[in-house]
């Protein structure tokens, strides 16, 4: 039997709509690398060079159809896609009382979160390392690791249908692997000079993540509830968990995700399953599915059905 990939940090005992969801954020630490572990330092230098590579060779038709073509546009979205570094919010800890969830958030960095989140994944003896470190310091195996936040979110259609994707060859992170609709909870994107704690909304990056990825919009959403915050156990990274109503058909999903959608490529095919075929499913693809899309159905399945 294949071992559980995820973890739960905060989990309701049952769903919380969003509605009911307090939110209270505090400033917490960003990632510190003491004088002592410049070998680590190192290493995620070393390793963002070599991820920039490989993402450039992942990406070298549609660099090449996009000079090809004099579209200066999707050459420059190519190479920020191989080599942009966005600032993400780093989760130092979160607990729930009742419908009050507490984090503790600090700032992160894309280059960060591929040094340490990405290569945990590819090389077993660095997570084993870097684990060690925050231990031997910190007390605390996740210290020295980026903890970027993510959400994602189970999506049911109109007609009950849950679409599941199958991420393509050029993402970042777990390529050619089953997942849901999610992303990286991004800081401040409308850049205000006054923005603060009290200005995070995680679900507003997840709704944009909807739009860019699958063509949904905030009209076609009827409801969302709060499933809770997952932790991945190979690359240590946390995610916000949601099941969202739409009121979009299946047929009507598919035609925005071909059609609307900007980012569509993330996911290079999209499947739609009855919800009462989730859990063959989830059997059938142990091991083949990013831990927090597993997470999210299971607890949706656990919540719903």
């Amino acid at each position: 039997m294949t071992k559980r990939m995820w973890e739960m940090l905060v989990e309701p005992e049952r769903s919380i709509p969003l509605s009911a969801l307090e939110l209270i954020v505090h400033q917490g630490e960003n990632l510190k690398i003491p004088f002592s572990r410049s070998d680590l330092i190192n290493d995620i230098n070393e390793y963002w060079s070599t991820f920039t590579k490989d993402m450039a060779l992942r990406f070298k038709d549609r660099i090449r159809d996009a000079l090809m073509r004099g579209d200066d546009e999707a050459y420059a979205r190519a190479i920020q896609h191989i080599s942009g570094i966005s600032s993400m919010y780093r989760l130092n800890g979160a607990s729930l009382d009742n419908t009050r969830l507490v984090l503790n958030i600090g700032v992160t960095d894309f280059k960060e979160y591929i040094g340490t989140t990405q290569r945990a994944l590819q090389d077993p003896s660095f997570r084993t390392r870097i684990m060690n470190f925050g231990l031997e310091d910190h007390a605390n195996p996740n210290y020295y690791f980026a903890n970027p936040l993510s959400t994602c979110a189970v999506l049911v259609t109109a007609d009950n249908y849950v679409p599941i994707g199958l991420r393509g060859n050029t993402v970042a992170i777990y390529p050619n692997t089953h997942h849901i609709i999610g992303g990286y909870v991004k800081i401040n994107e409308d850049k205000s000079t006054s923005f603060c704690e009290k200005y995070i909304d995680l679900f507003a990056n997840m709704k944009k993540e909807l739009e860019q990825e699958i063509g949904v919009t905030s009209p076609d959403i009827t409801s969302v509830d709060f499933l809770g915050i997952a932790r991945n156990t190979i690359t240590r990274g946390p995610e916000a968990l949601y099941f969202v109503q739409l009121t979009l058909t299946r047929d009507e999903l598919e035609q925005r995700w071909k059609n609307r959608a900007r980012d569509k490529y993330e996911h290079r095919n999209l499947t739609f399953y009855p919800k009462a075929e989730l859990c063959c499913f989830l059997e059938q693809q142990k091991g083949n599915i990013v831990p927090s899309g597993e997470a999210a159905l299971t607890l949706f399945m656990q919540h719903y059905q």
